[in-house]
């Protein structure tokens, strides 16, 4: 579940092609950004460790 709000939330902010990066489409930089924050949501864990 966490990774389909953090996707959606990632799809509007990247709406914009000048904040895509580099040559990516926007759906590249969106799983990019939703993946990098899942992982460090799970790293931390729930004592945010």
């Amino acid at each position: 579940m966490i990774s389909v709000i953090t996707f959606n939330h990632a799809w509007e902010e990247y709406a914009d092609e000048h904040k895509q990066r580099g040559g990516e489409s926007r759906e590249e930089t969106v799983r990019k950004v939703a993946w990098s924050a899942v992982k460090q949501g799970c790293a931390k864990g729930d004592d945010a460790k």
